[in-house]
């Protein structure tokens, strides 16, 4: 009887283990695309896309056309750049290549071949090409603008690289889940397998299956909420070694997705436990007295 009781110990503790492990796996690739989330996104709302205005044009209309541009859904933040400070930033960049601190504006005889423009930042969700191809045409169709800058040929490769990369990363997830499944499965497999002629002998007297299920589906309630917590630690832990070796983390952490995360770490190890559970029981409760003693 010690010994047995041992062995149904042991599967219970090598199920949670099982179930934390696949948990703790999933939840560092969940961590790892908010993070990567967060990280598109600062860089794509940081980055600045001129309009070139025509020249000759009063400031009234263009200071209109950027409030009319500030109140657009794709427009973050839209700011007025005069040709004067534009020619400011290009001469600061011209001095950090190591050049002569010449006069910069007596090389130009004293025209500024820049045009005013008002520079603005798009939200995230409208960076992608197609999205910014749509931009640009209604940009360009006020009368009083010359040109949206914007690098398309960069702007593709990292959208198609970022597309990529992403159906790599959840085919890579999507066959250790399985395979971890699979694991899961079995470990339960064998902690029931341990109490099969209990269940017979329930079957026996008359116990109907929703009452022979019921400490089953009790256990593996607990065993998966276990497993989400240990979860939860593993994954906290690697924030916190993050946090200590990558300052610049704290810039891109969500906390709010981060609680999300764990929330579905607690509620995906509570459907695998329970799931696993309820089938395998299922299996043995439809076997006959005969099978079931050479099973």
């Amino acid at each position: 009887m010690i010994v047995s009781d041992w062995k149904v110990r042991s599967t219970n503790t090598s199920t949670v283990v099982s179930i934390s492990l696949v948990l703790l796996m999933l939840g560092l690739v969940g961590l790892m695309i908010i993070n990567a989330k967060q990280l598109s996104k600062g860089f794509k709302e940081s980055r600045d896309f001129p309009i070139f205005i025509k020249s000759g044009v009063k400031d009234m209309e263009v200071q209109k056309f950027k409030k009319e541009l500030a109140a657009e859904d794709f427009v973050l933040s839209a700011n007025y750049k005069a040709k004067e400070e534009a020619a400011e930033e290009l001469l600061n960049d011209f001095k950090k290549t190591g050049a002569s601190d010449t006069n910069f504006l007596s090389l130009l005889d004293g025209e500024i071949p820049l045009p005013n423009q008002i520079v603005i930042t798009l939200n995230e969700v409208y960076f992608q090409p197609d999205s910014l191809r749509k931009i640009e045409a209604q940009i360009e169709a006020n009368p009083i603008v010359r040109e949206f800058v914007y690098p398309s040929d960069t702007i593709f490769k990292i959208y198609q690289n970022a597309t990529t990369i992403t159906y790599y990363l959840l085919g890579v997830c999507a066959v250790f889940l399985f395979i971890a499944l699979a694991l899961i499965h079995s470990t339960i497999r064998l902690a029931v397998y341990s109490k099969r002629f209990i269940i017979r002998t329930m079957q026996l007297i008359g116990a109907k299956s929703w009452f022979i299920l019921r400490p089953f589906i009790s256990i593996s309630i607990f065993q998966g909420f276990i497993a989400g917590v240990l979860a939860i630690l593993g994954v906290i832990g690697a924030i916190h070694l993050l946090e200590q070796n990558i300052p610049e983390y704290a810039d891109v952490e969500n906390k709010q997705l981060q609680i999300l995360l764990f929330i579905g770490i607690i509620i995906l190890g509570l459907i695998i436990s329970i799931l696993s559970t309820f089938f395998t029981v299922k299996r043995y409760l439809r076997k006959d007295l005969d099978k079931l003693t050479l099973d």
